[in-house]
């Protein structure tokens, strides 16, 4: 029997409401299992404006702007008061490599929600994995000028590495850390595509806080608390890892990236030559389809409805960029979200 993805998940329905954007492939870390190192590299790159349009024109009221590192792209100032100025929340994930209370003030003023990739609480350790030398007054500065002058919130990024973060002890340390710096929430996640160095957030936790074995079928988001502190977590399925069997499934709901050079590219495309062997094609989600399983009796009747109207929603057009082993274009062709 097919499997079908958790609504919770991005690809069953959840998050059609963000947009994720690419404002640069510059980056000044050096993360070994960085899911973008090797990742496709558009040469061209559109004036901000022209990315700004692009962006309201979905009609999305939440962005995400991920790079390379953001912070390193000149006009994200602009970015991000003129998204403030049309009611748009403004997230931003950075390696905190250029925070501090100046470049918070004048570069980051308006932000909706602030995610510090920092992968150890020993910032000493943190700059082996990263290559990124963080001073803690200065980044203390930064969260406290955002918190204050703009409401920002602050989440403190950590992807489990095996011989870093990996057990539950560790893990407390880390949001013990995390809150001396002012977080307002922790994300824990699985590494991606980085097999050697995987962490199974399920086995090293014991199967608390609802992880689980398929992360595809029931879930790959959960929360708790974790001394005192909101604590989310984010596993891998079998599409983004191989210590997890590959989903028996065609179904996946459509996830586009705004890249810096102005196209809509398809969020499912394949970063490995082994990966997209293994997994079969994608079929496009339709009302049809969702009716056939609430027939079925696969989904229930409020699922389904929030199938359709996720569906319906979906009317920005895409250009799909299929890409090899060392992400460069192989193909192009012109689809639809819906």
């Amino acid at each position: 029997m097919e499997d079908f993805p958790n609504e919770n998940n991005s690809c069953g329905g959840n998050f059609q409401d963000w947009l994720e954007v690419m404002l640069t492939p510059k980056c000044n870390g050096k993360c070994n299992w960085c899911v973008e190192k090797d990742g496709y590299k558009p040469k061209e790159e559109a004036a901000w404006y022209k990315l700004l349009r692009l962006m309201l024109s979905t009609g999305r009221d939440n962005f995400l702007l991920l790079g390379g590192e953001p912070t390193l792209y000149r006009n994200v100032d602009f970015i991000i008061s003129s998204l403030r100025r049309h009611r748009k929340n403004v997230f931003l994930t950075t390696n905190g490599s250029q925070l501090d209370a100046h470049f918070a003030k004048y570069r980051l003023d308006g932000l909706t929600g602030l995610n510090i990739s920092i992968h150890h609480y020993d910032l000493g350790k943190n700059k082996r994995i990263t290559g990124i030398g963080l001073e803690p007054l200065k980044l203390h500065a930064a969260i406290k000028w955002l918190k204050k002058h703009c409401g920002t919130r602050t989440r403190f990024n950590c992807n489990l590495i095996k011989g870093c973060i990996d057990s539950d002890k560790e893990m407390r340390r880390y949001v013990d850390f995390a809150k001396s710096y002012g977080a307002d929430n922790v994300r824990f996640s699985e590494l991606q595509e980085a097999d050697e160095q995987f962490v199974d957030l399920a086995k090293t936790l014991n199967y608390k806080y609802g992880l689980n074995d398929d992360p595809y079928k029931y879930g790959c988001h959960s929360r708790t608390m974790m001394r005192g502190l909101p604590v989310n977590f984010k596993q891998m399925c079998g599409f983004l890892t191989k210590n997890r069997p590959m989903p028996n499934t065609t179904f996946r709901l459509g996830k586009i990236i705004l890249y810096y050079n102005g196209v809509f590219y398809d969020g499912w495309q394949g970063r490995s030559e082994e990966m997209k062997k293994a997994r079969k094609p994608k079929k496009k989600a339709t009302i049809k389809s969702v009716l056939k399983r609430l027939t079925a009796g696969e989904i229930t009747e409020a699922q389904a409805e929030k199938l359709i109207k996720t569906i319906n929603s979906k009317v920005v057009a895409v250009r799909v960029v299929e890409t090899d082993s060392d992400g460069c274009p192989r193909g192009q062709g012109y689809g639809r979200m819906c």
